[in-house]
């Protein structure tokens, strides 16, 4: 393909890149990302636009990336990986001409070190227009842990997506800054006691020389096996579910260690007293836990101050434009307490993405439709209703107007919550992930804030208690 490669890529196709169009002349782009489907190829190409390999360059994250070589990968070994180099297409695959460098308008000798590599790079940023994605770092409460706000959810690992799949949204992930990763060892969701702990093992063996750049969060409680102990909060199953933990992630110690859910079985003060004992055995950095109440956190919270333990210094709750309960007791007392918090299901399971129709039913890989049992009666109790669907059309129409995406809308208004550390972003794809990320560079005006603020007092309040409060 000798031209318009940038707007006229499609997937499923081979394409092959031309010296006219690719980075060996400099970078052909005008300010967009080239994006292919898995199943696309590009090949090397010789001037006269003849195949020049056999080999296709290869496509991760269903980004085109050029294997680059020489100084181009120095550069990503020198920790800018993150960076805004990651985003032109192919870096420098070759850099040693003066031809090279024509698509700048500059003259300068053979580039072949690193920092005339950095140099070249930054030109290239310059002049096509290409941007950092800046991801803001912020304090899990009042301890001393920094987090990317923006916390990369592994729930669908495992089971909507393959190991190839959930490696690509984790490299994703990383090169737009996320560090900060949230699983659990009854993860992938919609699974059983076959598929607990699939998604640990997927991130364990992602994590292989990476594990110092990650903060890694996890939790226990569900069930993992058959047998009466093999689930819940008690001192036991605590141990036996660190250990598993440790084992899969194939690691020796993890950041965050959380609480799934409250367990009604065991004594707060159990708990509480073996997830002391797993932070001074060095197993675990710092405590959180996941669908607490506030009345019970509370309560956790006065058990360690009275008997000197570790305490839980961040909560994981479900929190939305169209799901705000949380704010009345929750929100305060982490706030007083300095806890943090750790929103989950900031896009309600996709839900205020507007993917979803009142009138049809939902595809079978997205969130509302792979899920059965259970799982499924409580998503749909949550919103599939036609006052949310209304809610949503009502945002969709106002934000399209306004040429934002309801997507990311969705996840800023979620971080401009002051009490909000970090929103739990999950995806089946690379591409999704990219889509929902830029959010934390999205800042709403007074006016679209109080848009999405005053869709919550619209709401009819749910009567189920399972779903109305949690």
């Amino acid at each position: 393909m000798h031209s318009g490669l940038v707007n006229g890529i499609q997937a499923d196709t081979t394409y092959r890149w031309n010296a006219a169009h690719t980075v060996g002349a400099g970078i052909y782009l005008s300010g967009e990302t080239i994006e292919l489907d898995d199943h696309a190829q590009v090949f090397p190409a010789n001037p006269d636009g003849s195949q020049k390999s056999t080999s296709p360059v290869s496509v991760a994250d269903g980004l085109v990336r050029l294997a680059i070589r020489g100084d181009a990968i120095k550069v990503e070994n020198d920790g800018l990986h993150r960076s805004l180099w990651q985003q032109i297409i192919g870096a420098l695959p070759t850099v040693d001409s003066r031809r090279s460098l024509t698509p700048f308008s500059r003259t300068r000798p053979n580039v072949v070190d690193f920092d005339d590599t950095v140099a070249l790079l930054r030109m290239a940023a310059r002049d096509y227009r290409f941007r950092e994605i800046v991801m803001k770092i912020k304090r899990m409460g009042r301890t001393g842990l920094k987090v990317s706000e923006i916390c990369l959810g592994t729930m669908t690992f495992g089971k909507q997506c393959d190991e190839a799949t959930s490696f690509a949204i984790m490299e994703a992930a990383v090169d737009q800054g996320v560090d900060f990763f949230d699983t659990a060892d009854g993860y992938p969701m919609g699974g059983n006691l076959e598929t607990v702990g699939r998604t640990e093992t997927i991130v364990g063996k992602w994590l292989k020389g990476r594990r110092a750049k990650i903060v890694l969060a996890t939790k226990c409680w569900v069930p993992m096996g058959p047998g009466p102990n093999d689930r819940g909060l008690s001192r036991k199953h605590i141990f036996d579910a660190v250990e598993g933990s440790l084992r899969r992630l194939q690691t020796d110690y993890i950041d965050l260690y959380q609480a799934h859910s409250p367990d009604p079985d065991t004594p707060l003060d159990e708990t509480m007293r073996a997830f002391d004992d797993l932070v001074h055995q060095g197993k675990v950095r710092y405590l959180g836990c996941s669908n607490f109440k506030a009345w019970l956190l509370a309560s956790a919270l006065w058990i360690s101050d009275k008997h000197g333990l570790a305490r839980f210094d961040c909560v994981q709750p479900r929190y939305n434009i169209l799901f705000r309960e949380i704010e009345n007791e929750l929100l305060p007392l982490c706030r007083h307490n300095g806890v943090g918090v750790i929103a989950y299901n900031p896009l309600a399971g996709g839900f205020v993405t507007g993917k979803y129709k009142s009138d049809a039913q939902p595809a079978p890989e997205t969130r509302f439709g792979f899920l059965s049992g259970r799982s499924q009666s409580t998503y749909h109790k949550r919103y599939w209703q036609d006052a949310q669907f209304a809610a949503v059309d009502h945002l969709q129409e106002i934000f399209a107007a306004r040429n934002k995406s309801l997507t990311q809308v969705a996840v800023a208004w979620v971080l401009a919550q002051p009490d909000v550390t970090s929103a739990i972003v999950g995806a089946t794809s690379a591409a999704q992930l990219r889509q929902s990320v830029p959010a934390t560079e999205l800042t709403l005006d007074a006016d679209e804030m109080d848009i999405c603020n005053e869709i919550w007092f619209k709401l009819p309040r749910l009567s189920d208690p399972a779903v109305a409060t949690r």
